[in-house]
């Protein structure tokens, strides 16, 4: 709902609101002595959300709300060698919240900030999944995954001018059963095929951080020319075993120009 001033808008309110589904199926179409890498199964997942955002002289700011759940039956067999059966229901179901604002602080210069929490409930693949992955290792998932659950904040900030702009940002995030895979040890680090020796992947999960940031900056020296300079950086720390996460992106630096 708008509302004025005898100068103009003060601030103006708006309100989102939507509900979101969908209904995904997998059968397999049996094949002798072969296990299908995931196993039958239907998923049905439903959401709705709101969002609501508002203006406040130079400070814009959104609120955001979701619910979703996720419903999944999976029937299939655990080893073609003894045919053990299972028959799983799974059910999950969390809320996802988000605030952000933005503020102009000058004609130059803006500050942003946004802290969200999130959920992501496990895939089939890592749930279920066993077999050759894109033909280089193995891969096992784990029936006992819970949702992921954490929350994000991320702080901004952009300067310019007719020449030269500088934008940096830093996000600092935190996720309890972080899904991942990573090798076995022991007897479960290599799986014996057929076809070769191939190194196993196991899925687990655990809490970690992950921290890092980036930052951008354009200059104009003349008119057709402009030159962008890139860096990004980020970190991943497994809090449960204490070590660092692997997996992770190496930095990335960048310098480009571009003749308009």
């Amino acid at each position: 709902m708008p509302r004025g001033t005898p100068n103009g808008t003060f601030w103006n309110m708006t309100t989102e609101a939507g509900l979101a589904n969908t209904y995904q199926e997998n059968f397999n179409y049996p094949a002798r002595n072969s296990r299908p890498f995931v196993p039958n199964f239907a998923a049905l997942s439903m959401g709705g959300f709101a969002l609501h955002k508002a203006t406040f002289g130079r400070l814009q700011a959104a609120l955001g709300l979701r619910y979703d759940f996720r419903v999944m039956s999976v029937n299939g067999y655990t080893s073609l060698s003894n045919y053990t059966y299972y028959d799983d229901f799974k059910l999950y179901s969390n809320f996802t919240s988000s605030l952000a604002a933005h503020y102009q602080i000058s004609d130059r210069w803006d500050a942003r900030a946004n802290v969200g929490w999130s959920w992501r409930p496990p895939d089939i693949n890592e749930l279920y999944a066993i077999g050759l992955q894109e033909g280089s290792y193995w891969v096992v998932g784990n029936r006992h995954l819970e949702s992921e659950r954490g929350y994000k904040a991320v702080l901004g900030t952009k300067w310019r001018n007719s020449r030269f702009s500088v934008e940096p940002s830093a996000f600092y995030q935190r996720i309890d059963s972080y899904i991942y895979d990573h090798i076995g040890a022991g007897k479960d680090r290599f799986h014996n095929h057929p076809s070769g020796k191939y190194p196993k992947f196991i899925y687990d999960q655990d809490d970690v951080r992950l921290y890092g940031g980036d930052i951008e900056a354009t200059y104009k020296p003349i008119e057709p020319l402009t030159l962008v300079a890139k860096a990004e950086w980020i970190f991943g720390r497994n809090l449960t075993r204490s070590g660092w996460l692997p997996f992770m992106p190496s930095d990335r630096y960048g310098l480009s120009a571009t003749l308009q």
